[in-house]
């Protein structure tokens, strides 16, 4: 998983692998280890409702299994919509009121099983 950060927004970007087990109901997560002993996990998992959910030391973010199995669709269509721009987009309300947008991305693959 590769994970961008800005002020205004979060992006996870997924591996094929991840993406599959994600489609299966598996939640995905990343541990990025920092100076004394702290590490901070970003995490991708299958919910009810798109939403980030920031706890101590981790960032989960929770997708629809509807918004997976669209962008597999996507993805496996060839469709030349399916571009690096491709996933799944929500926006938050972050704790400083303004709006924090999260995106759910898959680097791209010929094939998909």
């Amino acid at each position: 998983m590769n994970v961008r950060l800005d002020g205004k927004s979060v992006r996870l970007r997924l591996s094929e692998k991840e993406f599959v087990s994600l489609r299966e109901g598996t939640a995905v997560s990343e541990k990025v280890p920092f100076p004394g002993g702290r590490a901070m996990r970003f995490s991708v998992g299958v919910g009810g409702k798109a939403n980030l959910v920031f706890d101590n030391s981790s960032v989960i973010v929770w997708v629809t299994g509807r918004e997976v199995e669209a962008l597999a669709a996507e993805l496996l269509s060839g469709a030349t919509s399916a571009t690096r721009g491709s996933g799944i987009h929500f926006e938050v309300l972050g704790s400083d009121g303004k709006i924090l947008k999260v995106s759910v991305q898959v680097d791209l693959f010929k094939r998909m099983a």
